[in-house]
């Protein structure tokens, strides 16, 4: 028995001193390097140093996950790249994809082997001795049999990696698609039916995310197919019966009259045109119909744009004394989108009308009137009109620049205004051409012929306003432009000039306007209550002309006639003008018109001249023959 006994202890001794020499060997072999049997998921790392491990890590991501991590769905194919971290260099975490932590993954291969468990009765000191020894034998053995393996450490950035794809397979999934309203017509009458909805398919991206992390902490690279699941659309056909028949009652009232509020306009919805813009919707759980977003951003802004009045700024520009750019703020109008489509939502749609009141709204200006109300223009104190219909065109042509000049002039109050100096020089170099002007007893042609038009317009203007005319001087005979005779003005540089004054106490802006024959002289400013009468002119002491003046040229073939100068009756007319000022004050003046009588001058060729008697050619023949000038 005793020797039995004594040959046991002989062999645990030897068993434990060989225990003890094997584990110091391994532990001395393994010295600085990973234990035999660590692993990432295939790759051993038992026997390499930090610098092996690293440099096998790394290649084998390179291998692995060289062209990133693959994503597959409905045959489309998708990588989302895989980053290590280069030794010597700091770590940064992925804006998009995948990095690994090789030194960090590392450190986990060198394990400890010495952790075991609490032995009771046993001191602290005791514990640890034996417990290390122990469980190192233990956890040295398990990794000879066992292995151990380490999960690589790795920042993965799963927003960016979700967005790639939901982006990229988006295009792929199939969206689902309510049931429909749809109107087709048969002899022109509306026929509603529904059409079926459309079953939809998503990505499931969280599931692909577990994939993906499954195949990383495995350092594997499998292809990853991303799954879909069925989705159901909001409206469904057999929810949508009773609002087939909310349809079939919106289409009986049509056509619909919609009328555009603050204007005219009005704009019929036939029955075609409102079925385009019709659909089922889900309020509350209940399907009924109503308009579509199209209805809205298509029909109605197409309309409005019809419609729209755009504001007008108030204008003022100065230049040198003299208003470049002028006009008053003007309101526009303007659809008020938003709100007709709630209009016609509830009227059409709900309530079945068929007369549709489309709001809208004011377009206020950016620059209002007070910019110009600051000069003291604020409305028309007086208008002057006259006719120049019948006019050759050099006339038309020197009236239109002189009206253009004086437009735009303001004048200051107490300022006196003259005609002549305001329109300058008057000769070719400034625009003007030769036409027929009085002069004397005889029409010639200068520059500026047709002047007096602007004259005796402006003249009218200065009446209309209640303007104190400071000098005037009528015609010489008569002009059929400035009929009926003593409201006329002649002009003539330097003499005679034609001068009113600014007695109202603000500025006065002249406006001019041509408007087909008629000139218009329009001043404005700020009325301050005076009134006026005017009398009708009386023409009297009529004056035949002489009888027609004949004169010989070799300017035209023998025997033809020309008449150059129309024949005109003298007389003399007057007419009586009052002006009653706010404080009472009256004002009252006749103006007196003398005309000459005017004989008709005609040309004929010189050869046969002497066979030509005055009786010949009558004033009404001359009249008949001369052009209007």
């Amino acid at each position: 028995m005793r020797k039995w006994l004594f040959r046991i202890c002989i062999s645990l001794v030897i068993f434990l001193l060989l225990d003890i020499n094997f584990i110091l060997l391994y532990k001395l072999y393994y010295q600085n390097k990973i234990y035999h049997g660590v692993k990432i998921g295939n790759l051993a790392l038992g026997g390499l140093t930090r610098a092996d491990a690293f440099k096998k890590i790394s290649q084998e991501i390179s291998l692995i996950y060289g062209n990133g991590a693959t994503f597959t769905y409905h045959g489309a194919t998708l990588k989302i790249p895989i980053f290590k971290k280069e030794e010597g260099l700091p770590f940064v975490k992925p804006s998009k994809g995948v990095t690994f932590h090789i030194t960090k993954t590392i450190d986990q291969g060198f394990v400890d082997i010495t952790i075991g468990n609490n032995f009771a009765g046993i001191s602290d000191q005791q514990f640890s001795l034996i417990s290390n020894f122990l469980n190192s034998n233990i956890n040295i053995y398990k990794l000879l049999v066992d292995g151990y393996d380490i999960k690589p450490v790795y920042e993965m950035n799963d927003q960016a990696i979700a967005n790639q794809l939901k982006e990229y397979f988006h295009a792929r999934a199939v969206l689902p698609e309510n049931a429909k309203l749809v109107v087709s017509f048969v002899d022109k009458k509306p026929i509603v039916a529904i059409s079926p909805e459309i079953l939809g398919s998503s990505i499931e991206v969280k599931a692909a995310f577990n994939q993906l992390k499954f195949n990383l902490q495995n350092f594997t690279n499998d292809n990853i197919v991303i799954a879909s699941t069925k989705t159901v659309p909001e409206i469904l056909s057999k929810d949508a019966v009773l609002a087939l028949e909310q349809a079939q009652g919106i289409m009986s009232i049509v056509p619909i009259t919609l009328n555009i509020t603050g204007t005219t306009t009005k704009k019929s919805l036939d029955s075609k045109t409102l079925s385009q813009f019709l659909e089922f919707k889900k309020i509350d759980n209940n399907i009924t119909i109503g308009l579509t977003s199209k209805f809205k951003d298509d029909y109605l802004m197409q309309l409005s744009r019809k419609i729209k009045v755009e504001s007008q700024d108030a204008v003022l520009k100065v230049v040198d004394d003299k208003v470049v750019a002028f006009g008053f703020a003007k309101p526009g109008l303007e659809l008020d989108i938003d709100s007709s489509f709630n209009v016609v939502a509830s009227e059409v749609i709900q309530k079945r009308n068929r007369m549709v009141n489309l709001t809208t709204k004011i377009i206020q200006p950016r620059v209002t009137d007070s910019l110009i109300n600051d000069f003291g223009i604020k409305e028309i104190i007086g208008v002057g009109k006259s006719n120049f219909n019948g006019s050759p065109k050099n006339r038309r042509h020197n009236i239109a620049l002189g009206a253009k000049t004086v437009n735009g002039i303001i004048i200051k109050p107490g300022d006196t205004f003259s005609l002549v100096e305001k329109l300058g020089d008057i000769e070719e170099k400034t625009g003007y051409l030769s036409e027929l002007v009085i002069k004397g007893d005889r029409t010639i042609p200068e520059f500026g012929g047709g002047l007096c038009q602007i004259g005796t317009t402006i003249f009218r203007a200065t009446l209309d306003s209640g303007l104190p005319v400071m000098e005037r001087k009528n015609h010489s005979f008569r002009v059929i432009y400035y009929e009926p005779a003593g409201v006329d003005a002649t002009i003539y540089n330097p003499r005679p000039d034609y001068k009113f004054k600014n007695d109202t106490g603000n500025n006065i802006l002249i406006q001019t306007k041509i408007i087909g024959s008629n000139l218009f002289f329009e001043f404005w400013g700020t009325k301050d209550g005076r009134t006026i009468e005017q009398i009708k002119p009386k023409v009297y002491n009529i004056v035949k002309p002489l009888p027609v003046k004949i004169i010989e040229t070799i300017d035209l073939p023998p025997g033809q006639k020309k008449c150059v100068e129309k024949a005109t009756n003298g007389a003399d007319a007057e007419f009586d003008y009052t002006v009653t000022y706010k404080d009472g004050k009256i004002v009252t003046k006749k103006f007196k018109s003398h005309y000459k009588p005017w004989r008709a001058i005609c040309l004929v060729g010189k050869k046969i001249a002497s066979e030509v008697s005055a009786e010949e050619i009558s004033p009404e023949s001359a009249n008949r023959q001369l052009k209007v000038q």
